[in-house]
């Protein structure tokens, strides 16, 4: 999923195959175009998204979810999204606990719109259940439960809606007036936003299970939630902005602030295990920074061309987008020589996953692989050419 895990921490702590000391000898292996998206009603096209789980990867390719081999690229499953081609496009992409899970929405009216949540066996590609009580905005998914944030409408006030994963039964669902950053789910804590008595804007943790209140605080009107800390890590860290736009942390469980950064106002890219990726610099200098998740002082900056939107961070090393080479997390030294890094650079990637030893790299209708082992034709695209 988007994120890597509920808590958008972006990190990988699962890979010990590409280290910063292997990547020179990252080649490419092969790619994958997406079909071009048709839609009936001017709707916007399927993002570039794409999931890597237990050597397969995931994708969205027009009104299908497609999945493949990973080292073969032989083709596994293909399911239609809807019946009716171009009239409902996807809008996310999540795999967890042998199931893939896609979103659709309703370009077509704004008042109105109704989504859909669609379910398939990841195995198989077997449709499995399809949630449409309610738009589907945003989701975030583990393995027995999938959340989801929808918005106002004729139909239903927003709020978030709480699904078992299996069946795709509503658990429970809180309504609000307003949000604070994206849905995230960090030590199984959902934290949210909505308006007091006084019209405050009150902070929120909501338990998975049950949706119960766990704790609360008043804040600023410029507040808001960022990304955790993934679900295997020790500390479950949750991070936000506060008043000042200043990155601070909190305890998910207590919402208690743990620190405060000193002047580190950019945008938490990602959380790895022992450090915080931020943007960094000035729009004619951009950055990213290092800050150390014990106490948010800055480790490290490295600049760049362009300021980054996106990170992966596996086995020691961060893959920024667009137009960035691979970081080293320790040192922020920036590593040149690999395949990767040339096409990533020429091809403006829009995400990056690290999994099992491959690293794939999504831009636009292109997903390429690349692995440690000798390319099985050519040498590396450097001018991707979508047919």
């Amino acid at each position: 999923m988007a994120g890597h895990d509920a808590a958008g921490s972006n990190f990988n702590p699962a890979e010990s195959t590409l280290t910063p000391g292997a990547l020179s000898r990252l080649t490419y292996e092969r790619g994958f175009v997406t079909a071009p998206y048709n839609p009936a009603f001017d709707c916007p096209p399927p993002p570039s998204d794409a999931v890597a789980v237990d050597g397969v990867i995931y994708y969205l390719s027009a009104d299908y979810v497609e999945a493949h081999q990973i080292s073969t690229g032989v083709a596994l499953w293909r399911s239609q999204l809807w019946p009716r081609p171009g009239e409902h496009p996807a809008t996310g992409l999540a795999v967890k606990g042998g199931r893939v899970l896609v979103s659709l929405s309703d370009c077509l009216s704004n008042s109105d719109p109704t989504g859909f949540l669609v379910a398939f066996d990841a195995r198989t590609g077997t449709r499995l259940w399809q949630n449409a009580d309610v738009p589907a905005d945003t989701f975030t998914m583990s393995a027995s439960t999938v959340a989801y944030r929808h918005s106002t409408g004729v139909c239903c006030t927003p709020g978030v809606v709480v699904i078992d994963a299996a069946s795709g039964r509503e658990e429970w669902r809180a309504d609000e007036t307003v949000t604070c950053g994206p849905l995230i789910v960090v030590a199984e804590v959902i934290p949210d936003c909505d308006l007091g008595a006084n019209g405050r804007l009150i902070a929120k943790g909501m338990a998975l299970s049950s949706g119960r209140i766990v704790w609360t605080r008043t804040v600023d009107s410029r507040f808001a939630f960022t990304r955790g800390d993934g679900d295997t890590h020790a500390g479950k860290d949750l991070y936000a902005r506060d008043y000042s736009g200043r990155i601070i942390a909190l305890n998910p469980t207590t919402g208690r602030t743990k620190w405060r950064a000193a002047n580190e106002t950019g945008d938490v890219l990602g959380v790895g295990a022992a450090r915080l990726f931020v943007t960094c610099g000035n729009a004619e200098a951009p950055a990213i920074c290092a800050l150390s998740r014990a106490d948010g002082r800055r480790l490290w900056e490295t600049p760049g061309v362009t300021a980054p939107t996106a990170v992966a961070i596996a086995a020691g090393v961060v893959y920024p987008s667009p137009k960035w080479p691979p970081v080293v997390a320790e040192t922020g030294d920036l590593l040149w020589e690999s395949a990767y890094a040339a096409s990533a650079y020429a091809a403006s990637a829009d995400n990056v996953i690290v999994a099992r030893g491959k690293l794939i790299m999504t831009a636009g209708r292109i997903i390429d692989v690349f692995g440690l082992q000798p390319p099985s034709r050519g040498t590396v695209p450097l001018g991707h050419q979508a047919t």
